[in-house]
């Protein structure tokens, strides 16, 4: 049987003749693996691939720094780490470039990411980091993905309103992810606490390349069969449709509060501390230096729910928009 080799994998075995370091080389080969057609005429092929990354796998790595670099580990910025994930090809890294002006890898064949593409979203005063991961599914080559979303704050799911059934694709997300105690839910849910390894993470779905035909129609029925206390917005990486209000979306989904501090007798600082809701004056002192909240006395506070200038413990909750004062 003839093997019926697609370009994107001799564009891949290409790449890896040219390799220079280890690295390149496996993720040549884990390109090469998503990408080769699986039949019984391949079968040699795709064993001499994974025989090669096995023994890639073992050699040693270049060390950074003293240490081994970790490819699954992104240094968290920003306000939260919120992780993009869906199956291949639904338009990720499209969306995370249109949303953080970053340059993530774009290509129309399976797994193009293969590693954590970290970039920086502007919502009005604050920076959220978005993480666009590679893609969820039977032939990922990266199983690491559920362990990276597991210690985010929340996720953004993407499905391709272009796809056959969307809501086969956020299903597949969600059972890779169980699979290794990781729960999508849409909504932080109060007084509940996890208990290792079990992992309750926040999730905003969107149905992406809503600019497709027919679209709008297939948007009415994914919503329909996921339908249930999931929400699904509709956007266009393409068009840039929809995705104004992403940033908000995301900004009520981590349940973040900004607050802004001042010294006795002069204006507040623009820049905002974020905390989470429900956390109080303490938290807040925490965030500026553990001494702080060691000797301040009290603080006052500015907002909606007081009068200016208002004295309160170090238990006060503080509230989207306050400004404190703190008083040693």
């Amino acid at each position: 049987m003839p093997a019926n080799l697609t370009p994107e994998f001799k564009a891949a075995e290409e790449r890896y003749k040219a390799a220079k370091d280890i690295q390149e080389k496996i993720e040549c080969l884990e390109q090469m693996l998503a990408t080769v057609p699986k039949h019984k005429g391949t079968e040699k092929i795709q064993a001499d691939i994974k025989s090669k990354l096995s023994k890639l796998r073992r050699q040693p790595r270049k060390k950074s720094g003293g240490r081994r670099q970790d490819i699954a580990h992104v240094p968290r910025e920003g306000a939260a780490q919120v992780v993009v994930l869906g199956a291949a090809n639904t338009g990720k890294s499209s969306l995370v470039g249109r949303l953080t002006q970053a340059e993530p890898k774009v290509a129309e064949y399976p797994f193009t990411t293969l590693r954590p593409q970290p970039g920086m979203m502007r919502f009005e005063d604050i920076l959220i980091q978005l993480v666009d991961l590679p893609a969820l599914g039977e032939d990922s080559p990266a199983p690491w993905v559920p362990q990276v979303a597991r210690y985010a704050d929340a996720a953004l799911v993407v499905v391709d309103l272009g796809a056959p059934d969307p809501a086969v694709q956020f299903d597949d997300v969600r059972r890779a992810l169980e699979e290794r105690k990781v729960i999508l839910v849409p909504r932080i849910e109060p007084g509940r606490e996890d208990v290792p390894p079990i992992r309750h993470l926040p999730a905003l779905l969107v149905a992406n390349r809503l600019d497709g035909e027919d679209a709008r129609d297939m948007l009415a029925l994914v919503r329909e069969e996921v339908g249930g206390q999931w929400t699904i917005d509709g956007v266009s990486a393409q068009t840039g449709e929809g995705l104004d209000a992403m940033g908000r979306a995301l900004y009520d989904l981590l349940e973040l509060v900004r607050v802004y501090s001042k010294l006795r007798g002069k204006k507040p600082e623009a820049t905002p501390f974020v905390l989470r809701r429900g956390q109080t004056v303490t938290d807040f002192a925490g965030q500026i230096h553990k001494d702080v909240v060691k000797h301040f006395k009290f603080a006052r506070v500015w907002g909606r729910s007081g009068f200016d200038g208002q004295r309160v413990a170090r238990d006060y909750v503080l509230e989207e928009g306050d400004i404190i004062e703190i008083t040693h």
